[in-house]
């Protein structure tokens, strides 16, 4: 995945979670109160290994969270 797609990812994380209830260990929960400015600043800003680490943690808990829902249902 090329740089400019992975903070495109990460801004869009950061604006809300997918599952529509935030996982209380989320590393993004501390910046979804920022304004969209500073959002937009922080995810263009942040390092590839950092926004890998992010990517990697949101892929691991929608793939519990589904698996999860999965078992409910």
């Amino acid at each position: 995945m090329s740089s400019l797609n992975k903070c495109t990812w990460l801004f869009g994380l950061l604006i809300s979670c997918p599952m529509d209830e935030e996982d209380e260990s989320c590393p993004l929960n501390k910046y979804r109160n920022l304004k969209s400015e500073e959002k937009f600043k922080f995810a263009f800003q942040c390092d590839d290994k950092e926004i890998d680490k992010i990517l990697i943690y949101h892929n691991a808990c929608l793939q519990r969270r589904e698996k999860d829902i999965a078992l409910i249902s």
